[in-house]
C-alpha cells in the first residue's frame, strides 16, 4: 500500500513538473513573440522588473529614430523565428534554463541562444535573455 502512494505522488510530482515546463514555456514564447514583434511593451510585461527597466532603458533610442528606420526595424523582425529546443532545470526549482533557436533571414542555420525563468508566486516571468 505505501508503494502504491508512493507512485501516486511520483506521478504527481513529475505531471506538475511537466505542468509548470509548459507554463515557462509558453511564458517564453510570448515574450519573444513580443520582443521580436517589437511589442516591446508587452515583452517589458513578462518579464522581472529589473530586466523590464534594462529593456526600456536600451530602447529610448528607438523613439529617436526616423520613421523609415523604425518601420524597416519591425518590417525586418517580422522575418525572425523562434523556436525552444529545452527546458532545464536551474539551480532551484524556482528557476528554469530555456534553450531556444533564432532564425535570421541572413542566417538560415539559425542561433542558439539561452534565457532564464523564474517563477514569481504562480507566474514565470523572463529573468535574462540573449547569451
Amino acid at each position: 500500500m505505501k508503494f502504491k502512494i508512493f507512485i501516486l505522488a511520483a506521478i504527481i510530482l513529475a505531471a506538475s513538473c511537466t505542468s509548470q515546463e509548459e507554463r515557462a514555456k509558453e511564458r517564453a514564447n510570448a515574450f519573444l513573440k513580443a520582443y521580436l514583434s517589437t511589442d516591446y511593451e508587452k515583452a517589458t510585461e513578462l518579464c522581472v522588473p529589473e530586466l523590464a527597466v534594462e529593456i526600456e532603458e536600451a530602447l529610448r533610442g528607438m523613439d529617436s529614430l526616423d520613421e523609415g528606420i523604425r518601420e524597416m526595424i519591425v518590417k525586418q523582425a517580422k522575418n525572425i523565428s523562434t523556436e525552444i529546443v529545452a527546458v532545464e532545470k536551474a539551480g532551484t526549482r524556482d528557476s528554469l534554463f530555456i534553450k531556444y533557436h533564432v532564425v535570421l533571414p541572413e542566417a538560415p542555420s539559425g542561433i542558439e541562444n539561452e534565457m532564464t525563468m523564474v517563477r514569481v508566486d504562480d507566474a514565470w516571468f523572463v529573468a535574462g535573455f540573449g547569451k
